[in-house]
């Protein structure tokens, strides 16, 4: 009997992408890209029409698991979530100050204050940050 008889019969899968396949699939796609947004991941991983109910179900069985959360409506790995603080630095003149923020406050910051998105590589640091 070969392995995937093996899991199939042991959890219960049929069908020709199984559900174990897409849980596998989703599992190591957000380990190496990060999390997504349900239907973003769904089109990136070009599920077919006819395994989008099994793909669901396997987004189920993982977040069932504890797998994988919900983060600010996106879906992740579990421990992928952004960290709840971060610390902002201030230089101005021969002041230089190091401040713990709450993500929130960090946001309403970077709002305010367009000029710092348009530079490069901070815009591109806080979009991995999640905060723009």
């Amino acid at each position: 009997m070969s392995y995937k008889t093996e899991i199939r019969k042991e959890y219960g899968y049929r069908g020709r992408a199984s559900r174990f396949q897409w849980e596998t699939k989703i599992f190591k796609y957000l380990k190496e890209n990060g999390p997504r947004y349900p239907s973003e991941l769904r089109k990136e991983l070009k599920v077919p029409k006819e395994q989008e109910r099994t793909y669901y179900r396997a987004l189920e069985r993982l977040n069932n698991l504890g797998a994988i959360k919900d983060i600010e409506g996106k879906i992740g790995l579990f421990n992928q979530e952004p960290p709840e603080e971060i610390e902002a630095r201030i230089e101005t003149g021969n002041l230089e100050l190091n401040i713990p923020l709450k993500r929130e406050q960090a946001k309403k910051i970077i709002h305010e204050i367009p000029s710092i998105k348009n530079k490069p590589h901070a815009k591109k640091v806080l979009k991995e940050a999640g905060l723009i």
